[in-house]
């Protein structure tokens, strides 16, 4: 049950069969961690129910889902967009010298070629 608590369930239009298009099968989070082998975001939808009222039964609150444009998408762009690259905080360069380097340059060019060449190219 603490997959339950702790994932959060996103909501994006609000129709669940379109959130779910549109999150990639991961707006029912929670029902995602607790059984990941369904492969599919709609059996997601579908089971979300049972899950939701076997969580009732054993005492755990079923929180609403987080919009996500709203809860989720400014503390992801905090976290993973204004915060300093490593290779900054190993240097402890600045936000411009961060951008400006060449060496930084040159190691986003190196992760955007290993992007195209595929899995374990990192």
């Amino acid at each position: 049950m603490d997959q339950v608590v702790h994932a959060n369930d996103l909501v994006v239009v609000g129709n669940r069969y379109v959130d779910c298009f549109l999150s990639a099968g991961l707006s029912s989070h929670r029902v995602h961690h607790v059984l990941p082998f369904q492969r599919s975001g709609f059996a997601n939808i579908v089971t979300e129910d049972v899950l939701r009222e076997e969580a009732a039964k054993s005492g755990v609150e079923w929180v609403p889902a987080k919009s996500f444009v709203i809860d989720r998408l400014p503390k992801l762009c905090r976290t993973y967009l204004l915060s300093p690259s490593r290779q900054a905080s190993e240097h402890k360069w600045g936000f411009l010298r961060e951008h400006c380097s060449p060496t930084a340059w040159k190691a986003s060019a190196g992760y955007v070629v290993a992007g195209f060449v595929g899995i374990g190219s990192v």
